[in-house]
Order: C-alpha cells, then structure tokens, then sequence
C-alpha cells in the first residue's frame, strides 16, 4: 500500500519538533514587550489563601488561588512561588541581542533540558516550555515538572508555563495517564496499525476490518486524549488570562489579549483538522465490505469524534462575530506572535500528527 503524504500541520501551539517550522514574527512588538515591566517590578511575597479550585470543560481543573497569588509577584517571587507549588522555573537563552533580558537572574536550565530545547526547538520562535514530571528523555524532570522560559520572555509567558503546572497538578490527582506515556503509545500503536494494514489482503473484509479496529480504536482514544491535554488547555489558558487582563488582575504584564484571540482560532482550527483527518480514516473503513456489528464500530468513533469537535466549539465564545472570522481563515501555517509561543502543546500535538502520518490510506 502507499504510504500516507499527512499534510503538514505547523502548530500555533509550538512543538520541540525535528522538523522545521516556517515562522511568521512581529519583532518589534515582542521586543517592546520584553522590556515593558523590570524583573523586580511587582510584589516581593504573596499572601497564600485557600485553594479554589475552578471546574472547567473537558474535564479540567486548575486552583484559581494560585493563579492570583502569582499575579503581580516580582520576576523572583513568582520563581520562588513556583516552586511552592512543585514546578521549577529556569531560563534559557534569549534569541535576540537586542531585547530585555527580564529574566536573565532565573537560573540556567539544566544541561539536559538545555540540549533538548537547542535540538528541539532551536530557532524557532518558542518562548515558553512546560515538561511534565518524569519525562524519560530528561533527567531533570524525575524529581517534579519543569517550566522553561526564554531569559528575554515576559510575566505572561511565566503566569501561561504557570497555568499548565495547575492543570497538570489536578489531572495527576485524577490520576489520568501523562502526556509522554500518551505519546509513546500513540506512536507504537499508530506503528502495529501501519504494519498490519499492510500486510493485509485487498481488498479488505469484514474479518480484517474487524482486527484492525483493534489497533485503531485505542489509537484514536490516545490521540483524542493528546488533543485535548494540548490544543484545549492553550484555548482555555488564553480564555482565562484575557479575562484577569480585562478585570485588571494582571497589573505588571504585557496586554496578551490581541494575540491570545488568534492562538485561540489557530489551537480551535488545529483540533478540528486532527479529528477531520480521524474521520476520513473512518471512511476509508466504511468502503470495505464490513457486517453490521463493524459498522456500529465504525459510527461509535464516529460519534465519539464529532462530540469532541463539537466540545471545542464550545470552547470558542460564540457571541463575538470576529471568532467566527478567525475560525473561518484557511488553516495555512501560521504562528502568532512569539510573545504568546509555547512547547507543551506541541509536544502532544506533534505525537498526534506522527500517529496520522504513520496511517496508510485504503
């Protein structure tokens, strides 16, 4: 069989990926942006409340407490709070000369994390990067999760890598699988299926279909898991840091607010592709001779799918007519500006392409 030309999918989300990635800058925004606030700007100490935790759709979960307990603290302060709450912040390099380097007395990441995000994120335009406790590529994250901020990032890009951590803190409460087990198993799987899909005699029976369902449906349960541990949690982040700017909770950062509205679109448009490419899967299924009980398989992924698109829609605030022009724009590569880059989506969304672009069409 042939093997299958996947589109490229180049994520707004940002990926440590091998391959490279065509980039779309505004430089002079960013580079004013770096410079808007002093690392000393803001509190010095925060006063710890009660944990609120706030219930979100899609089964997430993050403690509004600690978001606001973060809010105005000083460059070292939110470091230091940061690791109050488990997650270690360090810095990186900056990518360009000449801006602030509002970070620059973060400590340095650790040599591990350092070459991986020099081999895998490289020039792209990447500023910030949440790694989830005990990645088996990076030592460094055996003893709790990692937030990695370009040195010349601002208090946007700590209070987002910050967000992640709370959401990764009440979905390992839950106890559900993390995200770089997701992965592997999404690869391997996607890997059998591609093997046995072409071993398989043409044209395919009820007999065949039926055992590579098999594969297929855990398949599309770990991919459905990736998109929303990723593409879901950069929508509802932004969502959530536009309301505090517009509330005047976030009173020492950069206004976010014109670029999370088209991170927002770009995270949406990249999720409804994924699972349009899951569907057309599907398709190719139904053209073989399959018996009635395969083809209620077949409408259960089906059905399953079309509810995850339909859960992010919702995610979209439908009352504002100008999302139904950024969800609408032809779903071409383009990033939002670099202020707003971040690695963790990316990690799981890349997965999810590997797993699509490892299929064989029918």
């Amino acid at each position: 069989m042939k093997a299958l030309l996947a589109s490229i999918l180049i994520l707004a989300a940002c990926a440590p990926a091998r391959e490279k990635q065509a980039v779309v800058y505004d430089d002079r925004e960013y580079k004013t942006q770096s410079c808007e606030f002093a690392y000393t700007d803001g509190e010095t100490e925060a006063t710890r409340g009660t944990p609120s935790i706030v219930r979100l759709p899609l089964s997430k979960a993050y403690n509004r407490t600690a978001l606001l307990e973060l809010a105005n603290l000083s460059g070292e302060a939110s470091e230091r709070l940061a690791r109050q709450y488990g997650l270690t912040f360090h810095k990186v390099s900056r990518r360009f000369q000449d801006t602030c380097t509002f970070l620059a007395d973060w400590p340095a990441a650790p040599a591990d994390i350092q070459r991986f995000w020099e081999r895998e994120v490289g020039g792209a335009g990447v500023v910030g990067l949440f790694l989830e406790q005990g990645n088996p590529e990076l030592p460094s994250t055996r003893a709790g999760p990692v937030g990695i901020v370009r040195e010349d990032g601002n208090r946007y890009i700590v209070i987002h890598e910050f967000m992640h951590h709370l959401f990764f803190i009440e979905r390992d409460k839950a106890k559900r699988e993390r995200q770089h087990d997701l992965q592997s198993q999404a690869d391997r799987l996607a890997q059998q299926l591609r093997i046995e899909e072409m071993i398989a005699d043409e044209p395919l029976n009820d007999r065949t279909v039926a055992s590579l369902l098999e594969l297929f449906e855990p398949l599309v349960t770990r991919i459905d898991a990736l998109i929303k541990n990723s593409l879901a949690e950069e929508i509802l982040i932004e969502s959530i840091l536009t309301e505090e700017l517009n509330a005047g909770r976030l009173r020492f950062t950069p206004d976010g607010r014109a670029n999370a509205r088209e991170y927002i679109a770009n995270s949406h448009r990249r999720a409804v592709r994924f699972y349009t490419m899951l569907l057309h899967k599907i398709e190719q299924y139904e053209t073989s001779f399959t018996s009635a009980a395969t083809r209620r398989r077949l409408q259960g992924l089906r059905e399953n799918i079309q509810t995850s698109i339909r859960e992010f829609d919702r995610l979209l605030p439908s009352q504002d007519p100008d999302w139904m022009r950024l969800t609408a724009r032809n779903p071409a590569p383009s990033l939002t500006r670099p202020g707003h880059e971040c690695a963790h989506a990316g990690q799981a969304a890349r997965a999810v392409e590997r797993a699509l672009g490892a299929l064989n069409p029918l």
